[in-house]
């Protein structure tokens, strides 16, 4: 099976792409009835094609990541040296070097740095179907592979759908599923930088207040694996545009109040 150019169809052409989770199920079952394919074989082989995806672009990132460490530690040192030092002495642009490599440190997200973002090139190997990809897109897709896989490991499993909450002056909100559904039902989401997309992708009509209350209610859950606040507030303060004085927030929250989890309750189940 060719999993590359399942994925790589499924992407490149614009109703596939607009259908993907029904295109990755109508694929499978055209495996299924030809080649005999089991879900778990299938859906596994095109999400290693995206993990795949993702690691490049994590690679870039880390790269970047190792550029940045070894210019602070070299102008720390004071090993750096300047062609033009601009009307300044050599120590006030080492410490120049050292703010320029903190500021972009302290704002890294999964795909890149203050504000700079990375993307993996499939060019060629799409054969110049596709130019590149970003990682917000290879999270939708993955997320279209589990949905697909998930339909087809329970055939006969009645669709839930999400319930309609009503917004400002009346009218319908976006529709939310609840979070711990997406985790649950969609086991390749590993690690909180799919968390954090999945956030961003399908929350991104609540407020950051409320987000920032689910974050630490999924922790407490045991949802995903416990973090420190910083990681979180770092991870996620670009996408949900965090202020400074937010980094506290959960250090503020009473986990165990009556108040709280209840937060929590309306956060997460219908």
């Amino acid at each position: 099976m060719n999993y590359l150019e399942v994925v790589i169809e499924g992407i490149a052409q614009p109703n596939n792409r607009q259908y993907l989770n029904s295109y990755f199920y109508r694929e499978f079952k055209k495996a299924e009835k030809t080649e005999f394919f089991e879900p778990d074989e299938f859906f596994n082989g095109c999400l290693m094609v995206i993990d795949y995806w993702i690691e490049d672009i994590k690679r870039q990132v880390w790269e970047r990541k190792k550029e940045l460490y070894n210019m602070r530690s070299m102008a720390k040192a004071g090993q750096l040296t300047y062609d033009n030092l601009e009307g300044k002495t050599i120590e006030e642009k080492r410490e120049d070097t050292i703010k320029y490599c903190n500021e972009w440190l302290d704002n890294e997200t999964p795909d890149g740095f203050n504000g700079v973002t990375y993307y993996c090139n499939l060019f060629q190997i799409s054969k110049y179907r596709i130019s590149h990809v970003s990682y917000t897109e290879l999270m939708d897709i993955k997320f279209a592979i589990s949905k697909a896989m998930n339909k087809a490991n329970n055939p006969d499993k009645p669709k839930k759908e999400p319930k309609q909450t009503e917004g400002k002056k009346g009218r319908p909100s976006a529709k939310y599923k609840p979070i711990e559904s997406y985790l649950t039902e969609n086991p390749a989401y590993k690690n909180i930088n799919e968390i954090a997309a999945i956030l961003k992708n399908q929350y991104s009509g609540k407020k950051a207040a409320d987000l920032k209350t689910m974050v630490e209610a999924l922790t407490n859950l045991n949802i995903w694996k416990k973090t420190n606040e910083t990681e979180v507030y770092l991870m996620l303060k670009t996408d949900f545009n965090y202020k400074e004085s937010d980094k506290n927030y959960f250090a503020a929250k009473n986990v165990n109040s009556d108040a709280f989890k209840m937060q929590i309750q309306k956060l997460i189940t219908k």
